[in-house]
């Protein structure tokens, strides 16, 4: 009998399962300056490790984690040449002494592009991207993005459908607040075909239907 062709289930059925209980080594001593005395979390360890092993980041990681320091260090941990950090609306004053800290103790990447998720929302937020042209996107408190059907959201896919080589990171507290198409579309961009959930918008629609009834 003729072989049927794999389909998106299968796809996931077929992903592994890591152990939750593995650590990776402290890399500590990989990102910190000499005389830094900062120590990073085991959590910290481990988004970098899983970053720079398979070139994108899923990262839900609550309050109080150290998500900042993470998207600091991914440029360094992914060796981008034109990382472009996303972040909410922030004091500057506050932005920048959080920044000055960091660069205390640790090697940050240079030409870290940092903008707001309120450009994205601008009409000519496409032409920035396009001039910047970020080989890195990292989107930290990314739930800025989960609504699928908003300008900044499909400004983001639309660069990312021209230039699918970028690598994306994405990092949140609260990816979901009621749905799996709150974030499917983001374990896409960031994990590619080791997405653990559908890569197709039709089939995304199809599971949500079931599982979101639980909710």
């Amino acid at each position: 009998p003729a072989m049927r062709e794999p389909t998106e289930l299968d796809r996931i059925l077929a992903l592994p399962v890591m152990d939750p209980t593995w650590q990776p080594p402290d890399l500590s001593a990989h990102f910190r300056r000499i005389g830094g005395l900062q120590t990073l979390r085991p959590i910290q360890s481990k988004a970098l490790y899983m970053a720079a092993q398979f070139g994108g980041l899923f990262a839900p990681i609550g309050v109080g984690f150290g998500k900042t320091l993470i998207a600091a260090l991914l440029p360094v941990a992914m060796r981008a040449e034109r990382p472009l950090l996303m972040i909410p609306p922030s004091p500057r004053a506050d932005l920048a002494a959080q920044w000055q800290e960091y660069g205390r103790h640790w090697n940050l990447p240079r030409g870290l592009e940092v903008k707001s998720y309120e450009l994205l929302s601008q009409p000519d937020s496409s032409a920035m991207l396009s001039f910047l042209r970020p080989d890195l996107l990292i989107f930290d408190e990314a739930h800025k993005l989960a609504d699928q059907k908003s300008a900044r959201t499909r400004r983001v896919a639309r660069y990312l459908d021209a230039f699918p080589d970028t690598k994306v990171c994405v990092l949140s507290g609260s990816f979901t607040a009621k749905s799996i198409k709150d974030y499917a579309h983001l374990a896409a961009w960031s994990l590619g075909y080791r997405s653990p959930l559908q890569l197709k918008f039709g089939e995304r629609e199809t599971w949500a239907r079931e599982l979101d009834v639980f909710r």
